[in-house]
C-alpha cells in the first residue's frame, strides 16, 4: 500500500504580470480565459511507499515546491486526487 499516491494530479496558477487595481483584478476574474493560466504540474501520477527515499531535482519553474505543498496539503490540485 502506498504511503503517498498522487494520481491525474494538476495544478495551475492565473498569470499576473503586473500590479493591478481592485477593480481591474475584480473585473478580470469575470474575463479570464483559459490562457490566462500557468500550469505548475500537469498530469502527474506516482506513489511512494514505506521506507522509500525520494528526491525532487529540477530547474527554476519546474514545479518543485509545487508539488510538495501539495504532498504536504497545504494547496489543493486542481484535477486529481
Amino acid at each position: 500500500m502506498a504511503t503517498i499516491e498522487f494520481r491525474g494530479v494538476s495544478k495551475s496558477f492565473s498569470r499576473h504580470g503586473h500590479r493591478q487595481l481592485l477593480r481591474q483584478r475584480v473585473a478580470n476574474w469575470f474575463r479570464r480565459s483559459p490562457h490566462d493560466r500557468f500550469w505548475a504540474l500537469r498530469n502527474l501520477s506516482f506513489r511512494i511507499h514505506e521506507g522509500e527515499n525520494v528526491a525532487v531535482v529540477g530547474a527554476n519553474g519546474a514545479g518543485k515546491s509545487t508539488l510538495l505543498s501539495l504532498v504536504a496539503g497545504l494547496s489543493k490540485p486542481d484535477e486529481g486526487t
